[in-house]
C-alpha cells in the first residue's frame, strides 16, 4: 500500500504543477464568479467554493511535503555519492544530515577558519 501511495503522490505532484492545471484552476475560479453573479451570491454559492477552498490546500500541503521530502532524499544520496568519490573527504560529513547540531557547528567553524 505504501508503494502505491508513494507512486500516486509522485504522479499527482507532477500533474498539479503543470500550466494546464493553472489554466483549469483559473477557469474554475472565473466560472465560480460568473455563477455567483447569476445567482446573487447565495449561501449555496459560498458553500460550493468554501469547502474545496478549505480542503484542497490542506491536502496539497501534504502532497507538496511528500514531494519535497523525496527530492531532498534524492539530492542527499547524490551528494553523498560525490563526497564518497572524493579522496580527501571527511567520512563523517557524508551523513551530516543525521549528525547532532553540535557536530554541525564544529564543522561550520572549521570551514570558516579555512
Amino acid at each position: 500500500m505504501s508503494k502505491e501511495l508513494t507512486l500516486w503522490a509522485h504522479v499527482a505532484a507532477q500533474k498539479v504543477g503543470t500550466p494546464l492545471m493553472l489554466f483549469l484552476a483559473t477557469g474554475l475560479g472565473l466560472l465560480w464568479i460568473v455563477y455567483g453573479l447569476t445567482k446573487g451570491y447565495s449561501e449555496n454559492w459560498h458553500l460550493w467554493m468554501d469547502i474545496p477552498a478549505t480542503l484542497l490546500p490542506f491536502l496539497m500541503l501534504f502532497l507538496l511535503q511528500t514531494s519535497q521530502n523525496r527530492d531532498t532524499q534524492a539530492m542527499q544520496m547524490k551528494l553523498d555519492e560525490l563526497l564518497i568519490a572524493v579522496q580527501d573527504t571527511d567520512e563523517r560529513v557524508v551523513d551530516l544530515e543525521d549528525a547532532p547540531e553540535s557536530f554541525m557547528e564544529e564543522k561550520r567553524s572549521e570551514q570558516q577558519r579555512d
